[in-house]
């Protein structure tokens, strides 16, 4: 219940590094909101004394660093989990368990008078696709983008051909009017609602997200979005802006 820490550098003799000490002896489950390249090292800090860890999107600043928080969590034999809010949508919370996609279809059109945060979108939209599909296990990956303006894409388009035999075909692209659709049909699954989130809807998307881990946590349960179903996330991201580069 003590307020958030603001953390920078973290080496042992640093005020900030007292701070998170005392900070976790006080807590059994840690959320970290720090940047990016602060991730693995609280995470290391939190898990070898034993603390659960919630971690923002993204999990790590590289594939390899994910890896190494996984085997931290292993190690400790604490819990992990990674927010992935989208996933707390209503509509997904009422699809059964045994419900998977043959056919995903999502569509956005983001702001045009600001630079979209390309890798947070197609993070979302991968992780998406992989929960509708039941599965991270990709064949082929296809993708392209238009960039008329200098580095920042007008338009992103990807498709996702699962093992399983799903297919997923998503589009991003700025428009004056953001919008956005989700589609996706298969056995015991029938999706089609709009898609276009508000501040005040992230931020109760977050809450729920939150609140599942914790309870996750109480049950003895894994969590909701777990470090492994992040990294299999941003290995499928990795290879999605690979196909974009």
């Amino acid at each position: 219940h003590e307020p958030p820490l603001d953390l920078g550098a973290l080496s042992p003799q640093e005020p900030e590094s007292l701070a998170l000490d005392h900070f976790l002896s006080q807590t059994d489950a840690v959320f970290v909101a720090v940047p990016t390249a602060a991730h693995y090292p609280v995470a290391e800090r939190a898990t070898k004394k034993g603390r659960h860890v919630f971690l923002e999107w993204p999990p790590a600043t590289s594939l390899p660093e994910c890896e190494a928080v996984v085997r931290l969590v292993e190690e400790a034999g604490v819990e992990a989990g990674v927010s992935r809010p989208l996933r707390f949508l209503p509509a997904l919370q009422e699809v059964s368990a045994e419900a998977r996609a043959r056919l995903i279809v999502l569509r956005q059109e983001l702001p045009a008078d600001a630079p979209p945060a390309w890798p947070r979108h197609l993070a979302d939209a991968v992780d998406l696709c992989c929960l509708l599909a039941r599965s991270h296990s990709v064949q082929r990956v296809d993708a392209e983008a238009v960039r008329n303006r200098g580095v920042w894409p007008e338009a992103v388009a990807f498709g996702l051909r699962f093992h399983s035999g799903t297919y997923a075909q998503v589009s991003f692209r700025r428009a004056a009017t953001p919008a956005g659709h989700l589609f996706a049909a298969g056995p015991g699954l029938a999706l089609d609602f709009p898609l276009d989130l508000s501040a005040a809807d992230e931020a109760t998307l977050l809450e729920r997200e939150t609140h599942a881990f914790l309870t996750a946590l109480l049950t003895q349960r894994p969590p909701p979005v777990s470090i492994l179903d992040g990294l299999h996330t941003l290995r499928l991201v990795e290879r999605l802006q690979a196909r974009l580069r």
